[in-house]
């Protein structure tokens, strides 16, 4: 009797490691998400400077965000290579479709794809990017309360240029297609 109940607490243990083992594996985090979570929050703003989020600066290795006086206008990203270049680093090509240039209070349309490639590297702990340290690239929306907030701050003394400016945002706009992982 007590072989028998001492083979089942075994197995019981046995199988509660396993358990966690495996949900502890299957938690981490790949590459390709934190690239992913780096851009999401991208395109929604995070680096115009006007929100904070420490999770954020968890997925990046450099100490300064550099001030930043321009913005590429994003309408479609994805991840469409990733690659391991050694145990501890990894490169993930993001192409972003950009559709214009937002540079303080002006507004350029262009129309290129831009293919940018991350370098995430592990520092033993967890994997982080390294680099390129790339303009913001933001979202229509994101743009668009930018100029809202410049319109803002510039009160009613060019009302005419600021609605103008939006327009051109807005004519922009088409729904932002993210291909996820």
């Amino acid at each position: 009797m007590i072989k028998h109940a001492t083979k089942k607490s075994f197995s019981l243990v046995v199988f509660v490691v396993l358990f966690f083992s495996y949900n502890a594996f299957s938690s981490e985090i790949t590459q390709d998400e934190i690239v992913q979570k780096y851009y999401m929050s991208d395109l929604n703003g995070i680096r115009l400077g006007k929100y904070n989020d420490d999770n954020f600066e968890k997925l990046y290795s450099w100490q300064y965000e550099p001030g930043w006086d321009y913005a590429f206008i994003v309408d479609e990203v994805n991840i469409y290579n990733t690659k391991k270049l050694s145990n501890s680093s990894t490169s993930v090509e993001v192409k972003y479709h950009i559709i214009g240039i937002l540079g303080g209070d002006n507004v350029n349309t262009y129309e290129f794809y831009e293919i940018v490639n991350f370098i995430l590297v592990n520092d033993g702990s967890s994997w982080k990017i390294k680099e390129p340290i790339i303009p913001p690239h933001i979202s229509i929306t994101a743009a668009i309360k930018q100029l809202e907030e410049i319109i803002r701050v510039d009160g009613e003394a060019d009302k005419y240029r600021a609605i103008k400016l939006k327009y051109t945002v807005v004519r922009l706009n088409r729904p932002l297609k993210i291909i996820s992982i």
